[in-house]
Order: C-alpha cells, then structure tokens, then sequence
C-alpha cells in the first residue's frame, strides 16, 4: 500500500469508516496473533485486547508531515553524493 493510500484509509478510519478500521486490522493481524500467546497458547482474551489497543491507537494515530517519497528521495540523493 502506498503512502498515499495509508494515509486516506487511516483518515478514514479515524472518522469511524468501518470499513478502513478492517483494513487496517488486517494488516496488523500477524503481528496482533504472534503477540496473543501466553506461555506458548494462544490467549483469545489477549488477543481482543490487542486489538482493542490498536483501535485505539488508529484513532490517536497522526502521520509526521513528511511523505514516504520524500524520504526516498532524500536518501536517494545522499546515496549519489557518496558517488
């Protein structure tokens, strides 16, 4: 997904577009399962947890005002002034 994209599903989650919280509960659902065991089981209560505090955090979220490109960009240019 691009930054662009990122950007407009996240704004749109925050303004409780359900359908943006589910992407973006997708997205992060490895990492929220890898994070749900308990001494080696799987806890579904940890699990709900988790991502109720992801939800959470989508709608505290703030991007810095720097794009992902600009960043590209940026290193790219460092990089072909060690050439």
């Amino acid at each position: 997904m691009e930054d662009r994209e990122l950007r407009k599903v996240f704004h749109n989650a925050q303004n409780g577009d359900k359908d943006s919280i589910q992407k973006i509960l997708e997205m992060f659902q490895p990492l929220v399962h890898k994070n749900s065991f308990i001494d080696g089981k799987f806890d579904e209560d940890c699990f709900q947890e988790l991502n109720i505090k992801l939800i959470n955090c989508i709608k505290s979220f703030e991007f810095s005002p720097i794009a992902i490109e600009d960043v590209h960009k940026s290193f790219e240019e460092l990089l072909s002034l060690k050439e």
